[in-house]
């Protein structure tokens, strides 16, 4: 990873001694929350999206 590059860094907040980690690092801002899009159209109702 080059220098500066930003970084996306995923840590479960019940996992408090990983969350405590990365934060102490004091190199991370916590986000909150993060969302993800599919594309591709909409899997129907009882149907395998494999």
């Amino acid at each position: 990873m080059p220098a500066g590059e930003p970084l996306f860094v995923q840590v479960a907040p019940g996992n408090v001694p990983s969350l405590r980690a990365v934060l102490a690092t004091q190199a991370y801002s916590p986000v909150g929350a993060e969302l993800l899009f599919a594309v591709g159209p909409p899997a129907r109702a009882g149907t395998d999206s494999h």
